[in-house]
């Protein structure tokens, strides 16, 4: 007991025991200086550097800024054997920044002989003693902490990196015993906080404990009149990650990191610097290791010298869930009886593994985000690079140019459906330290149909595969009445398939294809024809025209990459086709069926007659725009026609028409027709039976708790809905849909 009693009595700034009744000044005692909670103690209560959870309270206040989400902490432990120890902490972000408030309390009873009290450079001595009566003595101390980042609160790049934050402490005492008078206190001080991070490996924090001035109320003042200074003190440290998934090195999934503080009293020169060495290491995904060396100042020769002593630290972290439980180990002079035990419990942390992408995401902010919907053919990707090891960075494949900032962008084309953003950075000896794919949908856009229109997915879907298309001016017209032509297109595009073809439209790809023209498995439209790049590519092909390598855009809308450029200059060049007036070749656009009667005739040696139709409607001549889709659509049994046997196609059609015939073009089966399938539907409706399956099938969703109004006329994005749900297409659009197939 004598001996925890004289070490005590050594420890300088800790503790008080006693008060000089004598008007002199002195300096007061501060608990936060052992209080800062048991991970920290662990580590030699090396924090100001790793500053990385609430912790910061009590040491600095500026690893509040880091803070996603709201923490708790609660410390207990009896320093010496002697005092006991308690602490605790809660922390909120905020778009304000994140607020904190602490409690740190000390109290202890003990057995001394009538008080007296040494100074030596303003630091107060108690010596020990063996005699004397009961006496208990209890400090607390009330944190209000504030930490919040200092980027974007002026145009400098530097403080992107910086968090800034204080606490405002409020200090009580009491010490009770015989012969005490004026034993209550209370005093007020300052800290302020830095934290610079710029780059996951190294991180620096700077703290300036007690910075408010004496004459400004920075002390401790008693009831007895006797007033103590609290001693400014500069804290410095930084943290080194030598091992992690953002580390200097990685190994597998292990975590570790150097951590050392630096002490300096700039008011009290003649006390000796101090370090804090520590060092945190996660071998596994729950468990924290700690070790440190924490310097202390002992008072020799019954206090009349003051020097550092080493003191050992040991911690061990468990986690659960959002929980940490903490230990710390404690030597306090190298003497076994003084050794302490510290426990802490935390909650709030988010410790799970992170997934590949999150680790990846922090090597680089993007913009656009994974899993973003574009309506353009085209996107500009801008980037900064956020991990320092990364030299270079190329976004699929192509080299990027980096700033000194770190921020790159580029602009880049798009297809319509699914593309991905291959994002890869590379360290200076070009090995691959991170890659990140963003994933973009690229939807076909009208200047009428906004982004959250209720149909937008069906419309730009349908219009990417040709099936229901836009106007020259480019709107879409969603509420506009859809034309008897019109619906007859769509849906026999929608059924245009090898296996749907008549026989002389099969005939005629098969033709095409021995000719070499058109290749088996690609997408060719018999009912549109083939295109002009197509035919370029034939023509060249069967005059055995030689064509040069293209390292130019060939014409304004054939750029060097496209797949038949060669062709196509070729073609022109020989005089075999001609450009349009606006210089442009129109790759795409189809030939006429007079070019394709020549091609078939020129490579077979005879003239192949175009079928001659009969005319099935009196007002749909052969050669009206969608004659070819008028006749097939009548020959299924899709579209009919009326008693004068006349078709009206740009007749607008009704909602019951229109829903009978895509009923019919779904192949949808028998209704079960329990139930009228809409209140003004009666049961003798002549669509009664079309309108229910279609019902059942889910394709008048968007009518649901609504009247159906058969008489209305249908418009197009109503016939884009429904046929969007029909089997041609619900996988395509369902496939299209998901962001984990096809990127």
């Amino acid at each position: 007991m004598k001996m925890k009693l004289r070490i005590v009595g050594i420890i300088i700034v800790l503790f008080i025991l006693s008060h000089s009744v004598s008007a002199q000044t002195a300096v007061a005692n501060d608990p936060t200086y052992i209080g800062v909670g048991a991970r920290t103690l662990g580590m030699g209560k090396a924090y100001v550097g790793l500053a990385d959870d609430l912790l910061g309270i009590f040491s600095n206040p500026a690893s509040l800024g880091y803070l996603n989400n709201w923490q708790l902490t609660t410390m207990a432990g009896k320093f010496i054997n002697e005092y006991d120890y308690l602490n605790f902490g809660a922390a909120y972000p905020t778009s304000y920044g994140t607020f904190g408030i602490g409690l740190v309390s000390s109290s202890i009873g003990f057995t001394a002989i009538g008080v007296t009290t040494e100074v030596q450079d303003g630091i107060r001595i108690v010596p020990s003693s063996t005699e004397g009566s009961s006496f208990s003595y209890g400090n607390q101390t009330l944190l209000l902490s504030w930490g919040k980042p200092l980027k974007g609160l002026f145009d400098l790049k530097v403080l992107d990196n910086i968090v800034a934050g204080g606490t405002l402490k409020f200090y009580f005492a009491r010490l009770t015993g015989p012969g005490i008078v004026g034993g209550s206190a209370y005093g007020n001080e300052v800290d302020l906080g830095l934290h610079y991070t710029p780059n996951p490996v190294f991180k620096a924090g700077m703290v300036l404990q007690n910075v408010l001035p004496f004459s400004m109320g920075g002390k401790m003042k008693w009831d007895s009149g006797v007033e103590e200074s609290f001693p400014a003190l500069l804290k410095t440290g930084f943290s080194f990650k030598v091992l992690g998934r953002q580390g200097w090195r990685r190994l597998g999934d292990h975590e570790l990191s150097l951590n050392f503080d630096y002490d300096y009293y700039p008011t009290h020169s003649s006390l000796p610097s101090l370090f804090h060495n520590g060092i945190e290491w996660s071998p596994i995904d729950f468990l924290d290791l700690r070790a440190g060396i924490d310097q202390d100042y002992v008072g020799r020769n019954n206090g009349t010298e003051i020097e550092f002593t080493n003191n050992l630290t040991l911690g061990v972290g468990l986690y659960y869930g959002n929980f940490r439980f903490d230990y710390a180990f404690h030597q306090y002079n190298q003497v076994a009886a003084n050794d302490t035990h510290y426990f802490s419990i935390t909650y709030g942390l988010d410790r799970g593994k992170p997934s590949v992408e999150a680790v990846e995401v922090k090597n680089f902010s993007i913009f656009p985000a994974d899993k973003t919907v574009l309506y353009t053919q085209e996107v500009t990707v801008k980037g900064e690079v956020d991990n320092w090891l990364i030299r270079r960075v190329t976004v699929n494949s192509l080299e990027v140019v980096v700033g000194d900032d770190g921020r790159f962008n580029l602009t880049l084309p798009l297809k319509y459906g699914k593309n991905s953003l291959n994002i890869a950075g590379f360290d200076a000896k070009d090995r691959l330290l991170a890659a990140e794919k963003i994933r973009l949908l690229s939807l076909k856009s009208f200047v009428d149909v906004p982004v959250n229109y209720w149909a937008v997915f069906p419309i730009a879907y349908l219009a990417m595969e040709n099936i229901l298309t836009g106007y020259p001016d480019g709107s879409f017209r969603p509420e506009g009445n859809i034309a008897r032509a019109e619906i007859a297109t769509l849906l026999v595009k929608t059924m245009s398939s090898p296996n749907d073809l008549l026989p002389s439209q099969r005939k005629r790809i098969q033709e095409l294809i021995f000719l070499g023209v058109v290749e088996v498995g690609k997408n060719y439209d018999p009912l549109k024809g083939l295109t002009r790049a197509d035919y370029a590519k034939w023509l060249v092909k069967t005059d055995d025209l030689s064509f040069p390598t293209v390292d130019d855009d060939v014409f304004p809308d054939v750029s060097k990459s496209h797949p038949l450029a060669p062709y196509i200059s070729a073609a022109v060049n020989n005089g075999l086709m001609t450009l349009f007036a606006d210089g442009e070749f129109r790759p795409e656009q189809a030939i006429t069926e007079a070019e394709e009667k020549a091609l078939i005739a020129k490579a077979t040696g005879e003239e192949i007659e175009t079928p001659k139709n009969k005319q099935l409607f009196n007002d749909v001549p052969l050669n009206h725009w969608a004659v070819v889709y008028i006749d097939k659509g009548a020959q299924e049994g899709l579209i009919r026609g009326y008693p004068d046997k006349t078709f009206r196609p740009k007749g607008s059609i009704t909602r019951a028409e229109g829903v009978s015939v895509i009923a019919r073009f779904a192949k949808l089966g028998e209704p079960r027709l329990l139930e009228l399938p809409f209140s003004d539907i009666p049961g003798r409706h002549w669509s009664i039976k079309e309108i229910s399956a279609a019902k059942e099938a889910g394709l008048l969703s968007y009518l649901e708790g609504n009247r159906f109004e058969p008489d209305r006329r249908l418009t197009r994005v109503e016939v884009a809905e429904m046929v969007a749900k029909t089997h041609y297409f619900s996988d395509n659009i369902r496939n299209l849909r998901d962001w984990n197939i096809g990127y």
